[in-house]
């Protein structure tokens, strides 16, 4: 650019020194002695080729100033304002601050307590939203001890410790993103062996009243199907099996808990026909 003003004649003091620190600043980023451009630099030597160039924006010369405008305005963005909460407005910091405490779809947060949003409760379960793609179905025997917070993290004091949609509450993150694609949590401060008595407990209260647990076909067995519900491994035996349930392998489904044997820890499912289970869905959203 130097060279094209001089040869110009267009030119003036002003002009050549901002045209000789925007070809050194280009030199020095080119050769690597320099990581990234001072924005204040960069927007100082933006101002000073505007002024300069104002007059004649009609020339070839100008146009090869514009670019080269053009190209330090988007090196003058440094990089440390996306990971420096420091250089950030107050609304930037508290758009940031809900994004790490809402969205998970960070790797770095997994085994972290995050805040869900209760969406919907029904009788066994617990719909929240944990801020990524999907939502997920939690237990309601593992949330009973669980403290209800508001949006901004702060305990709700309440005289009964029902769960109600627009209540937060904390879980922890498992794992972002399962081999099934969705996410796993757990409830905070429950032991794991009290976390199994307790799913235990609700899938044989499920198998007296006959209703519906759901859970996942893993792998085919010399008996069947291995099948995970709620963190036990199943077993879905052959004759026991739908054709349209054994087919749909790692897909969620419903299932009708067949016996339970406490002392072997083995659990014995029968597959539910989609009709059946469909209409049985319709009335548990109903309740």
């Amino acid at each position: 650019m130097l060279g094209a003003l001089l040869l110009s004649g267009r030119h003036s003091p002003t002009s050549l020194h901002a045209a000789a620190a925007v070809a050194a600043a280009a030199q020095a980023a080119a050769c690597g002695s320099v990581q990234q451009p001072c924005p204040a630099f960069c927007r100082l030597l933006l101002s000073t080729l505007h002024a300069s160039f104002h007059s004649s924006s009609s020339t070839p010369l100008a146009s090869q100033a514009a670019e080269i405008i053009t190209q330090a305005e988007l090196q003058a963005v440094p990089q440390s304002t996306v990971s420096s909460d420091r250089l950030l407005s107050s609304t930037q910091r508290e758009s940031l601050a809900i994004f790490r405490r809402f969205n998970i779809s960070q790797p770095q947060l997994q085994g972290q307590v995050i805040l869900a949003k209760v969406l919907r409760s029904t009788r066994q379960q617990v719909l929240v939203d944990p801020g990524y793609y999907g939502l997920n179905w939690v237990s309601k025997q593992e949330l009973a001890a669980a403290t209800p917070y508001s949006a901004s993290g702060q305990p709700i004091q309440r005289s009964s410790p029902e769960l109600l949609p627009g209540d937060y509450v904390k879980l922890r993150l498992a794992a972002c993103a399962t081999p099934y694609g969705d996410t796993q949590l757990e409830p905070v401060g429950i032991p794991g062996d009290v976390r199994a008595k307790l799913v235990w407990d609700e899938l044989e209260t499920r198998m007296r009243s006959g209703k519906m647990v759901t859970g996942r076909i893993l792998n085919v067995t010399t008996k069947g199907y291995a099948v995970g519900v709620a963190g036990y491994v199943a077993l879905l035996e052959s004759n026991h099996a739908l054709p349209e349930t054994a087919a749909q392998i790692g897909t969620l489904q419903p299932f009708y808990v067949a016996s339970m044997d406490k002392p072997r820890k083995l659990i014995k499912l029968s597959g539910v026909r989609r009709e059946v289970a469909d209409m049985e869905e319709m009335y548990r959203q109903s309740m």
